[in-house]
């Protein structure tokens, strides 16, 4: 699949005032928004998302995945494929879900983060393969 590959960031939309709406503090935030690449690797009916350090995530697609975030909260994923379209949608306990559509375009990648939350705008990251 064409998504498969290695990313490289080279621009971010929003996103620090995404994460800070949807409620993680601004130092963590800043943390997150550090990793600067992405590996995505389809593989039968699953994917994984590795970041620098070797964080891995590996979700098998229709399947819910718990997990527990850096914060302690658990985190129920599933992650689905939609024609060239990865989604991951992520629910927080009682505190919400958060959408991640990644959509390849040539040779560039968009991961777009949408929330339920009543007003809070998009953030986009734009990555490049390498």
């Amino acid at each position: 699949m064409a998504l498969t590959g290695k990313y490289e960031l080279i621009r971010e939309e929003g996103q620090l005032e995404f994460l800070t709406a949807v409620g993680v503090p601004e130092e963590r935030a800043k943390k997150m928004l550090a990793d600067k690449t992405l590996e995505i690797t389809l593989s039968g009916n699953s994917v994984s998302l590795t970041r620098p350090g070797g964080q891995k995530q590996t979700l098998t697609f229709g399947e819910e995945k718990v997990e527990t975030g850096p914060d302690g909260r658990t985190i129920k994923n599933i992650a689905k494929l939609d024609g060239d379209k990865l989604l991951l949608d992520s629910q927080f306990g009682e505190t919400g879900s958060l959408k991640r559509e990644y959509v390849l375009s040539g040779n560039e990648l968009t991961v777009i983060s949408t929330s339920e939350k009543p007003g809070v705008a998009p953030g986009k990251r734009i990555y490049k393969k390498i």
